[in-house]
């Protein structure tokens, strides 16, 4: 909502960039909060299902296999990135497998591993180049399942930087709007990278935001912008795209409430 409000503001008159910078650090605020919120309610409809048949079956194992069995797509997806990002980096594969269902030992005891890619990036380990090239890699499911998800909006049948009154209800209609929209839920449940993903990500960060502040100091020493009309197209594309990852965050939402109150249902039942 911040971000909303942000993007409908007036930038203050001495503000450097004008429009453009002004609406872009709202739409990044957005586009994070956005990312961020998928990733928590993808975690907690985990851990509402994997309660629920853990409470049916008495099995954690077996709780994690259904869990981890219904979002396989993604999974396939997620572990095809990192191998992409692996080669174009340079570095090996040395191991994939993206149809295994392996209980390996955790932190919070077993847990249940749906694929892995095992990679070697060749260089000194802990040097920044080799780090950098690590984080690529561990970063790489973010924005492959973007591309995956904006080929499915496109294969919708919706024309979703037009007139979305008019392109969406005949939509509704057809096998392949359905067909996109499992498939966007299937591999946005699946795209936020993990912990051991985001290992290497402080210093990368650090490198973008310089990388961020040198190429925004030359455009304004070179007087570039962006044209009005790019521009525009390119905030609704965006725009589009956040508004659409709402909706696996509200399912995630709803079905983890449904299954915790279906949960408690059966612990009552139990204790009586």
């Amino acid at each position: 909502m911040g971000a909303l409000l942000w993007l409908g503001a007036t930038p203050p008159p001495d503000s450097p960039g004008g429009w453009v910078a002004w609406q872009g650090v709202g739409l990044g605020a957005g586009l994070v909060a956005v990312f961020a919120l998928l990733h928590l309610s993808s975690n907690y409809l985990q851990a509402r299902l994997v309660t629920l048949v853990w409470r049916l079956t008495g099995s954690g194992v077996t709780a994690n296999r259904v869990y981890f069995t219904l979002l396989r797509p993604g999974v396939l997806v997620h572990e095809v990135a990192h191998a992409l990002a692996a080669a174009l980096v340079g570095g090996r594969i040395v191991a994939f497998n993206a149809l295994e269902t392996q209980v390996v030992a955790g932190p919070r005891g077993p847990q249940v591993r749906l694929g892995h890619v095992s990679y070697a990036i060749p260089g000194r380990a802990g040097a920044l180049g080799t780090r950098l090239r690590d984080a690529a890699v561990g970063l790489a499911p973010l924005p492959f399942g973007l591309l995956l998800i904006a080929g499915a909006l496109a294969l919708s049948g919706v024309d979703w930087l037009g007139d979305l009154p008019r392109t969406v209800p005949p939509a509704l209609g057809t096998l392949r709007f359905w067909l996109a929209g499992l498939a966007i839920l299937e591999i946005a449940d699946q795209m936020t990278p993990s912990s051991v993903d985001r290992k290497n990500w402080p210093v990368s960060l650090l490198v973008l935001l310089g990388g961020a502040i040198l190429g925004w100091l030359a455009a304004q020493a070179l007087r570039f912008s962006l044209s009005s009309a790019l521009w525009t197209a390119l905030l609704q594309a965006l725009a589009v795209l956040a508004a659409v990852l709402v909706v696996p965050i509200a399912l995630n939402l709803l079905l983890g409430v449904a299954l915790w109150a279906l949960t408690g249902l059966l612990r009552r039942r139990v204790g009586r």
